[in-house]
């Protein structure tokens, strides 16, 4: 009986975790085009996906707000958090970025690896789920979260 109850306390808690980690910003079953917005609606993200037969490469600018930008500092630092498509996580796509506060952090998504072995290449159905962190050089932050579905 004890056996049962911590395996449904660990079974809770992977539940809570997985569906307060995935807080995004587009949820998912929506396509992954369009703009999406930080959680302190300091940036915004236009994500579109280019469609190449039976693969897909998800291409993204990740811009401060112009009226956001002097709140960051003279440099800001765009690092990716975590990566999953379709619930696995995966390599990290993009490394950190530092640069002035007007800069377009732009990147691609198209082939990857899962941790712990595998990989494969990015296609229609896929769920893909991005978080991204923002540092400003005075210490300022954000976040902008995504989990859509590849069309």
């Amino acid at each position: 009986m004890k056996m049962k109850s911590v395996f449904s306390t660990i079974l809770l808690a992977f539940a809570v975790f997985f569906t307060t980690s995935v807080n995004a910003s587009a949820a998912s079953g929506e396509a992954c085009t369009g703009k999406y917005y930080s959680i302190g609606d300091n940036a915004t993200m236009t994500v579109q996906v280019a469609k190449n037969s039976n693969t897909r490469t998800l291409q993204w600018g990740l811009q401060l707000d112009s009226g956001s930008r002097s709140k960051f500092g003279d440099k800001v630092t765009t690092q990716l958090l975590a990566a999953r498509i379709n619930y696995s996580n995966i390599n990290l796509p993009y490394a950190p970025h530092t640069e002035k506060p007007n800069y377009n952090f732009h990147g691609s998504l198209k082939n990857y690896q899962l941790i712990g072995g595998g990989g494969g290449t990015l296609k229609k159905g896929d769920k893909v789920y991005l978080n991204f962190q923002i540092f400003g050089s005075n210490n300022k932050s954000d976040k902008l979260e995504m989990l859509c579905d590849v069309e």
